[in-house]
């Protein structure tokens, strides 16, 4: 055994926690001697107490662990390789287990996560009647209401305006809020040149904060503060995109995010399906002549919004332009015949 491992249970003690005198057997000793090192500390702890120490780590480790994790990820932590140190972490987890303070996963093996009971309770009584104070392009704020922490997706196919139609909300309302956008895209100068389109508003007049992001939005999104996703993608794991936007909506508190999605021409929903619906109090789909309301959940009248469509074009102004009143799927055709019922 190497001469400058402690001699004592007391030489343990004065090093400090139980993980970092591991960690300081295994390095002093040759990688084939580790177990010899356990085997040492034992000796001197007592099987008892070794175990007990050993619980303590790695209570301490899952306390502070967010979602699911692995036996392994404890492994590492505590330094431990031999068959007999994974066995004893397996029976401290199940004892966990069996007190209710973690689950295991049903279907993967090895797959832990910590049961989280803590509950923010719901000021509902006082909570204020009306929803927030914003303007859409459309005026959409006449059909839907938007409430504090909410989620508003707009899907749009490539060219069709979706990056318009963010840019053209932050006009409307980056004089009544803080308005944070997020690009993942554009540099500084396209970003200039699109802004520069709009008439009437001077480049000086743009009141919000653009950053450069192309992922882990929720980890700066202001919870207090419109935040705009321009936009939230996934190269090839699309299923993801639901999970993103739920990381998202948990950091908001009296803000909300308004989040920018790609979708194919023949979809009405982003990359990512209908799970992306979910959390969506408003869900927009955006094709190349015309906007449809796929979702909306706070009607802002006893009229029912969704699946109403509205035709546009490019104005002048640098916004859109609509070329239709509002109507549904299934007086599209009567619509192409008699467009002159609809105009705007």
């Amino acid at each position: 055994m190497n001469q400058y491992l402690p001699k004592t249970a007391k030489d343990i003690k004065n090093q400090g926690d139980l993980k970092k005198v591991l960690s300081s057997c295994v390095d002093l000793c040759s990688a084939n001697r580790a177990k010899d090192a356990l085997k040492y500390l034992k000796s001197l702890f007592g099987e008892e107490k070794f175990t007990q120490s050993m619980a303590v780590e790695v209570d301490n480790w899952v306390c502070s662990s967010q979602g699911w994790f692995r036996s392994s990820d404890l492994y590492s932590f505590l330094h431990i390789s031999s068959l007999q140190g994974k066995k004893n972490v397996y029976t401290i987890l199940n004892r966990l287990k069996e007190k209710g303070q973690i689950e295991k996963h049903t279907k993967k093996e090895g797959l832990w996560r910590r049961i989280e009971r803590d509950l923010v309770a719901m000021d509902w009584i006082n909570a204020p009647d009306a929803g927030m104070s914003l303007s859409f392009p459309f005026e959409l704020e006449k059909l839907v209401q938007i409430f504090p922490s909410n989620i508003v997706c707009v899907a749009g196919t490539y060219n069709a305006g979706k990056t318009l139609f963010l840019l053209d909300f932050i006009r409307l309302n980056m004089n009544a809020h803080e308005i944070h956008y997020f690009n993942c895209e554009m540099g500084d100068s396209e970003l200039k040149k699109h802004l520069a389109k709009f008439k009437g508003i001077d480049l000086t007049e743009w009141n919000f904060k653009a950053w450069e992001r192309s992922s882990g939005f929720s980890d700066v999104v202001v919870p207090n503060a419109i935040n705009v996703i321009d936009y939230l993608t996934e190269t090839e794991e699309y299923y993801l995109m639901a999970n993103h936007i739920k990381d998202i909506h948990r950091k908001l508190t009296s803000g909300i995010a308004i989040i920018g999605l790609q979708k194919n021409p023949q979809s009405e929903v982003g990359r990512g399906g209908y799970p992306t619906l979910d959390l969506a109090r408003l869900y927009l789909s955006l094709n190349w002549d015309t906007i449809k309301i796929v979702k909306a959940k706070c009607w802002a009248t006893s009229e029912d919004p969704n699946k109403l469509i509205r035709s546009f074009k490019l104005g002048n102004d640098g916004g859109f332009e609509a070329t239709s009143n509002w109507y549904k799927d299934e007086e599209k055709e009567f619509y192409k015949d008699n467009k002159k019922l609809f105009k705007a």
